[in-house]
């Protein structure tokens, strides 16, 4: 996912405006709204997330939305690009951390943050899939911006694929595969098991443990085996 788009050049430019007078802004209005549409989205789900609704919820006109985002579907991009960071930092840092650490220290750095953004965004994306237009709108918008998941899957494949030259990995891994089994367990662990009323029997802390040993298990280079004849 691209950290640095349009709409957070926007961002940064509202950020630093200030008032006729002079004085600095006592809010920034754009975070204002975003700050309205996540709540007004885990709260009340999307049918309580119109742009009229929002606007109410951060206590501006019901146009001011539309001074600092092209529509509704721009505003939800922003709202999941501000809960980023803890997502995509791991990951920008791995192309600096092949042969470093360990794969295992460094991969389970990438699955932390995939769990904390999960459990950030599963309220918003559980309402947003509601709509299935709107999900396409999303999902085209995305597109068109090259922005989106994939981008994720691509910078933890590279790193695998880096450290299998490395010798680091097993060279008969698939390492597409692989990232997709560490993301899934992420998933799994934020969309699924709650539903269970238990978290498969791990604290969060024993899930990233034990995922990683076992993930670490299949990746791991194999050993030389060295063979002896036996004495006849």
């Amino acid at each position: 996912m691209k950290t640095h788009s349009a709409a957070r050049d926007r961002y940064d430019r509202a950020s630093s405006e200030v008032e006729p007078n002079g004085n600095a802004r006592p809010r920034d209005t754009r975070r204002n709204l975003l700050e309205a549409a996540d709540r007004a989205l885990r709260a009340r789900g999307l049918m309580g997330a119109s742009t009229r609704e929002i606007a109410r919820e951060a206590g501006v006109a019901d146009g001011t939305l539309y001074v600092h985002f092209h529509d509704r579907i721009d505003l939800f991009i922003a709202l999941i690009q501000e809960h980023l960071p803890p997502y995509i930092e791991p990951l920008k840092r791995l192309s600096n951390m092949v042969g470093r650490r360990t794969v295992r220290a460094n991969l389970a750095e990438v699955f932390e943050g995939a769990l904390t953004w999960y459990e950030q965004m599963f309220p918003i994306f559980g309402a947003l899939s509601a709509d299935r237009d709107l999900c396409e709108a999303l999902r085209r918008r995305l597109a068109e911006r090259d922005e989106g998941p994939h981008l994720a899957i691509q910078a933890l494949e590279q790193y695998l694929q880096a450290e299998q030259k490395l010798g680091r990995v097993n060279d008969k891994c698939d390492l597409r595969a692989a990232v997709l089994m560490l993301y899934g367990a992420a998933h799994y662990w934020t969309a699924i098991a709650p539903w269970t009323g238990k978290h498969v029997n791990y604290t969060r802390e024993e899930l990233t443990k034990q995922i990683l040993k076992s993930f670490m298990a299949g990746l791991a280079p194999a050993k030389s085996v060295r063979l002896v004849r036996k004495r006849p």
